[in-house]
């Protein structure tokens, strides 16, 4: 009997034996292998949403754009450096705006321009404070066409320094 089931499966036998025989060879390269796809879907997953994200904070980005040009055509009182009247300065969130002649701070729902094109609405703080917020980006060269509607203005752009130095 087993030489009659030897003789009628004997091709499938030997090619089962090769398989397994290689397979126990290469079972490491296989592992090694499963690894590395698992490893390339895990970076094209990482990738696809990074993309995602970069695509909405870009949306997102635009949307602010519009906002603080809209701001800036409707006008917007530009903040100059404290110890220069000169200098054109960068608006920093929840710091207050005041009045450079009586040092009083300036009205809550006040819109603000900065040096880079950046817009923001005076809110009150937790303390009654009118400070900077809502700080929206846009195109700066508005910020110097209403410079240029201010008769006799001279206020300079101070290129940023980098690294808080």
């Amino acid at each position: 009997m087993r030489s009659r089931f030897w003789r009628r499966n004997k091709p499938a036998i030997i090619f089962v034996g090769l398989v397994l025989i290689s397979t126990a060879f290469s079972i490491n390269d296989i592992l090694d292998k499963a690894a590395r796809l698992g490893k390339v879907r895990e970076e094209v997953t990482a990738n696809n949403f990074n993309q995602i994200r970069i695509e909405q904070n870009d949306e997102i980005d635009q949307k602010r754009a519009a906002i603080a040009n809209a701001r800036m055509k409707r006008g917007c009182v530009l903040v100059v450096d404290s110890q220069s009247a000169k200098n054109l300065v960068t608006l920093v969130e929840g710091q207050p705006v005041r009045d450079r002649v009586n040092k009083s701070n300036l009205s809550q729902g006040l819109t603000v321009c900065g040096a880079n094109g950046e817009t923001a609405v005076l809110r009150n703080n937790k303390d009654g404070i009118p400070v900077i917020s809502d700080i929206a980006v846009g195109d700066r060269e508005l910020v110097y066409k209403n410079l240029s509607r201010i008769r006799g203005a001279k206020v300079f752009y101070n290129t940023p320094v980098g690294g808080g130095n």
